[in-house]
């Protein structure tokens, strides 16, 4: 299936809200993760408040022209650095493409906006970490990433210490 329309990419705004938490369930989940669950409503605008507050993390978003629905969606985090010069990195995270809007390049494209978005911050790298899916190595190997060095992390919710895969 083609995209019928243009992609625009944007910053999500409050009123997008609800359209994200329909959005973000269809993630492509991990056996450790419950990435895929979302707060209620009120909670889920208390921490988009908090998030504009801080004003280092963005939600993106792509909708295409001929609809109105959120097509496709990531968060960055822009983390100052008091290394390689003082400037900041980012790491990118919640990447869902909606079921029906996969393969037709909207990821790609929204995640080209972030990286300018990124450029514009004086970012000096963009991150990520995958759980090593192929076809997800391949997409983010497509948007630019390569793969450097190892990453680490832990489920810090998880009483069993194994799950932090």
């Amino acid at each position: 299936m083609a995209v019928v329309g243009a992609v625009v990419c944007r910053q999500a705004q409050r009123s997008d809200l609800t359209a994200l938490l329909t959005l973000i369930p269809q993630i492509e989940r991990d056996s450790c993760s419950d990435g895929a669950q979302v707060p209620a409503l009120a909670r889920a605008e208390a921490i988009f408040d908090q998030m504009v507050r801080h004003g280092n993390v963005c939600i993106f978003v792509a909708t295409v022209a001929d609809g109105t629905d959120i097509a496709a969606t990531c968060t960055m985090t822009i983390a100052p650095s008091l290394s390689h010069g003082g400037r900041p990195s980012a790491t990118i995270e919640t990447v869902v493409v909606a079921a029906q809007r996969r393969g037709q390049g909207i990821g790609k494209q929204l995640l080209t906006y972030a990286f300018a978005y990124a450029r514009e911050a004086g970012c000096y790298k963009v991150q990520l970490i995958t759980r090593g899916r192929p076809d997800q190595v391949g997409f983010y190997r497509s948007v630019g990433f390569s793969w450097e060095g190892i990453g680490f992390k832990v489920y810090l919710d998880r009483d069993d210490s194994s799950h932090g895969g």
